[in-house]
């Protein structure tokens, strides 16, 4: 609809893009330049779940592209992504925490700024970090509302480029707000982006709309990054496609049309012409039928627990409250039950310590037992698994203090299998060792977070091999209703670093149960450093 898959892109500067929201979940893989948690200071295992509720992710998903397991094309790869999170678990942040991450990401030198986020209530120093944002050259791209009958700040500020939403049909969104101070508009219905775990899903709101005027800002200014945020703005404004209804601002944004006279309008704008709508853009907006919307409904009530849609893509869909729990336990299991490697109160084992391949697979029974029989009665039972520390991680599962959204066996045992993620990606940050100077050596907590073992971007790798080994392990529980086996570490994602003991832990859990890792020894072997 924006003609992103027409327009000849001629971008060669990498620009650098903010984005002030939930934060941007690393099992994604989407790739982030720089973030900062300004609602949690401490990392959670490789920052894999650092977005509950998805929302940055997926404006995230729209501007860059992920290369997750299934990839999403974003508008704009050749960008560098800044995540400054500052929307809570419930998507809510007080304005003090938005004016922090906009200064953030000025002193991250960012090129634009996006804000899929709004409040009805004026902020004089919202206002004044926008004003001191626009007076460094940022773009400032933000989505208008959702609801209501005001445009909402920081769209409302004449700084800020408010973006309203359109159907598939190219008609203005019933989840947009549009007004006056609407300046542009954008597709905000049923957009495909990535979700939980690397998946697909789709999305509805003004909040999908403005990443698209983010990328094509993005691109625009890659052509040149020494002209103005005043003239990407106009350029974008000149070449929209207008619409018919009022509040619609100048129309939906045209990458096409934007690239095929960026010349003409530059020339214009440098003579000191090019304030105004002074071209026409009459091409045809493209319409989609219902049968070209993505399929992907996971948040819709008639899906119970998890669907599976059969397809060649075999993915697994789970309800938004379902995800949320599995991270929960994924995420939270660091600050309630906490490393202390080698004190009283170790609970290393949750976190990537000693055999992570047994404990892994033994929560994943937990798991099981805790939905099939009853919470009390997996308490009470005898599963084992051999190397697995079957006494410290029942014990800490009956001291777990549930939530009070955690009242069901079903919702216990979503949260105990992100208990068995979160020991899945902290064996890739804590037990791998890279190749440095001809040897490999154990990546450790160190001061310098360019060397740290949570920094994701430090051997690489070892994100794409947590990525691949959590996402295997989401399709065999929830596709095939099995526990866990050695099979979730096999991948082809250890070309830089090894995990330590991976062959040994593999083969003693696989071999206590009557199996063999035969068929997968050599790729095991050749990852596996210290048997």
């Amino acid at each position: 609809m924006i003609n992103a898959d027409k327009a000849n892109i001629n971008s060669n500067q990498k620009v650098k893009v903010a984005i002030i929201d939930s934060g941007v979940d690393a099992i994604s893989g989407i790739k982030v330049k720089e973030r900062i948690n300004l609602v949690d200071d401490k990392e959670d295992n490789l920052l894999f779940f650092e977005d509950y509720s998805g929302h940055g992710t997926s404006v995230a998903g729209i501007i860059a592209g992920s290369n997750g397991e299934n990839n999403v094309e974003g508008i704009n790869p050749n960008v560098e992504l800044y995540s400054a999170k500052v929307l809570d678990d419930n998507n809510v942040a007080p304005i003090s925490r938005v004016i922090e991450g906009i200064y953030w990401a000025i002193e991250q030198d960012v090129d634009i700024i996006n804000l899929s986020l709004g409040t009805t209530v004026y902020s004089e120093a919202l206002e004044k970090a926008i004003k001191d944002a626009y007076a460094e050259n940022i773009i400032l791209v933000a989505s208008a509302g959702n609801t209501g009958i005001k445009i909402e700040y920081p769209a409302a500020f004449k700084e800020v480029i408010a973006v309203g939403g359109v159907n598939s049909k190219g008609e203005v969104s019933k989840s947009s707000v549009i007004g006056k101070e609407i300046e542009l508009m954008a597709p905000g219905e049923m957009i495909k982006v990535v979700g939980p775990f690397g998946g697909l899903t789709a999305a509805d709101g003004t909040s999908m709309a403005a990443p698209h005027v983010t990328a094509v800002a993005a691109v625009l200014l890659g052509i040149d990054k020494n002209v103005s945020n005043d003239f990407v703005r106009q350029l974008m404004n000149a070449s929209a496609k207008e619409l018919i209804e009022s509040g619609t601002g100048y129309g939906i944004i045209d990458l096409k049309y934007a690239i095929d006279n960026y010349d003409a309008l530059r020339n214009q704008y440098d003579n000191g012409n090019l304030n105004v709508k002074i071209i026409e853009n009459n091409e045809e907006i493209h319409k989609f039928n219902e049968e070209d919307l993505v399929e992907a409904r996971w948040w819709q009530e008639e899906h119970q627990y998890l669907v599976q849609l059969g397809y060649d893509s075999n993915n697994v869909y789970l309800e938004d409250w379902e995800i949320n729990r599995i991270k929960y336990g994924a995420t939270k299991i660091d600050e309630i039950f906490p490393s202390n490697y080698g004190q009283s109160d170790d609970s290393s084992f949750l976190h990537g310590y000693k055999n992570y391949v047994a404990n892994y697979i033994y929560l994943t029974h937990a798991a099981y037992e805790i939905y099939s029989d009853g919470y009390n009665r997996y308490l009470n039972g005898t599963t084992t698994v051999a190397g697995a520390n079957v006494a410290g991680i029942k014990d800490r599962i009956s001291r777990f203090p549930w939530p009070s959204y955690a009242d069901t066996n079903w919702e216990k045992s979503l949260i105990v299998f992100g208990m068995a993620l979160h020991v899945i990606g902290d064996a890739y940050a804590h037990k791998a060792y890279g190749y440095q100077n001809g040897a490999y050596v154990n990546i450790n907590h160190t001061d310098n977070w360019n060397t740290n073992a949570d920094n994701t971007t430090y051997f690489a790798e070892r994100e794409l091999g947590a990525r691949s080994s959590t996402i295997k392990a989401m399709k065999r529980y929830f596709d095939t209703g099995t526990v866990g086996n050695y099979k979730q570490f096999v991948h082809n994602n250890y070309s830089t670093y090894k995990l330590h003991k991976l062959y040994t832990y593999c083969n003693k859990t696989t071999e206590s149960e009557g199996g063999s890792v035969a068929s997968d020894a050599t790729l095991l072997r050749n990852a596996s450093y210290g048997d």
